[in-house]
């Protein structure tokens, strides 16, 4: 007897192991799936989309299909070709295949979408779902997302379309969202209550005492794979709540792979500079970079929700995730000398004063200070480990000179009025273990000459 052939993992629902009922969203997915074609669900990575989708599915036993997105589906042959194998658990005994995207149907693409999506839909149970996992590999230009919202028109009353994406929809989702066809369900539903951060908890252990439980909720920040990556960390180390979460490492290079190696250089330095800011407007992101597009760039990284926040106004103020933000600065700390964040430091703090943001200038302050008193112990410390292991790092902090920065990967450090003095790579520089750096402390912002620019806000720090 033929065994039946294995689902392709492209078109298999995820399986979810103790996953939390998050029943506020399950609710309104509920509401959604009685009176929209089509649900969106958008948020930046590990915000647990996909988990909340599957276990809403499992939870309530509706069937469907399953499909995951991928950057080989912007070409249309190979999209219908695997959503065609996709249907056939759903083709009855006698019924032809879904058709495949040949080149007869070339001249016609959108009609012969339309007929394809028709016939799928008249042969999946009533109240099935069709779902879109990681619908954003298709960049917003290409022509299935145009397909994709014209299938939506022709859902079935009782079934729904369900896109899991990190981007919002594409304009082409303007007519559906104008007419309310589509439910969104975004970063902001799906940033973790209180109580949903406590039934994980208690589901994952170890931590279980409600103000630890209440620390974590701050650190993660809502964030699902956050929290995940803090417990795991707790969980290996068996150590108790420090004030840096245990799964710092694990995070960061969440953030490496998820983020930071797949932007643009230039924006890798933006992002890193612009940590030093609480909170980022356009014009001060400008004025700190020299970068003209810093209005491109943060609006660009909000709507790709890479945990980059924004509150409108007459210039809108933009803040990255505050594990994100910890990131960056970890990065400009690893990539950057000492002598290149402290100007930065003090050019960010230079705007914070002008500008009277003084909580923000209180705590760039603090950070200078604290990390004066960081030099002068590396200082102590510093001198003894390099005797002791023979490294060839000079008293200032200066890779020898076979290690030195690719001059023509910096231009956004060129604007910033730096020089580079170490070398970049994410994550993995060629000074694989550098050794604290050793330097004398830079005139700063917390310097009299500067408070001498910003008197009225000092005073109010007093």
């Amino acid at each position: 007897m033929a065994r039946k052939a294995p689902q392709l993992a492209k078109l298999t629902r995820p399986r979810l192991h103790k996953a939390v009922a998050r029943k506020r969203l399950f609710a309104k997915l509920d509401e959604a799936r009685e009176h929209k074609v089509a649900i969106c669900v958008v948020g930046p990575p590990g915000a647990g989309k996909t988990t909340l989708v599957a276990s809403w599915l499992d939870s309530r036993g509706i069937k469907g299909i399953w499909y995951q997105v991928d950057p080989g589906d912007a070409d249309l042959a190979t999209f219908f070709y695997y959503l065609g194998e996709a249907a056939k658990p759903f083709t009855r005994k006698g019924q032809r295949p879904l058709p495949a995207l040949t080149p007869e149907y070339l001249q016609d693409v959108e009609g012969f979408s339309r007929r394809f999506f028709r016939e799928l839909f008249s042969r999946l149970p009533e109240g099935a779902v069709l779902v879109l996992d990681n619908y954003q590999e298709v960049s917003a230009e290409k022509a299935f997302h145009q397909l994709i919202a014209h299938a939506a028109e022709d859902v079935p009353a009782g079934m729904t379309l369900i896109a899991i994406s990190r981007r919002d929809p594409p304009d082409c989702y303007a007519r559906l969202i104008a007419n309310e066809n589509v439910q969104l369900v975004d970063w902001d539903d799906l940033q973790l209550t209180f109580e949903e951060t406590r039934l994980i908890v208690e589901a994952k252990g170890p931590v279980a005492r409600p103000e630890e439980i209440e620390r974590l909720h701050q650190q993660s920040g809502g964030w699902a794979a956050g929290l995940t990556l803090i417990l795991e960390g707790y969980r290996k180390n068996s150590t108790p709540l420090p004030d840096v979460p245990a799964g710092r490492e694990a995070i960061f290079g969440y953030f490496a792979a998820q983020i930071f190696e797949r932007v643009s250089e230039d924006v890798r330095q933006f992002l890193m500079a612009t940590s030093f800011l609480p909170t980022v407007q356009i014009s001060m992101a400008e004025a700190l970079t020299g970068e003209p597009a810093s209005g491109a760039i943060l609006e660009d990284l909000y709507r790709r929700h890479l945990f980059t926040h924004r509150r409108p106004g007459q210039e809108p103020t933009y803040w990255y995730h505050a594990l994100f933000r910890e990131f960056l600065l970890a990065q400009a700390d690893r990539f950057w000398s000492d002598e290149q964040r402290r100007e930065l430091q003090s050019r960010a703090g230079q705007l914070l004063d002008a500008r009277c943001h003084t909580d923000a200038f209180r705590e760039l302050r603090l950070v200078l200070d604290d990390e004066r008193s960081s030099i002068r112990r590396h200082q102590r410390e510093g001198r003894n480990d390099l005797k002791r292991k023979n490294r060839t790092r000079d008293f200032h902090g200066q890779c020898s000179p076979a290690a030195t920065y690719p001059a023509a990967n910096h231009a956004v450090t060129a604007k910033f009025g730096l020089k580079p003095s170490r070398p970049y790579g994410v994550l993995s520089g060629l000074c694989s273990s550098p050794l604290p750096l050793i330097g004398q402390p830079s005139a700063s912002f917390s310097d009299s000459t500067l408070l001498r620019r910003g008197q009225v806000c000092w005073q109010v720090l007093q």
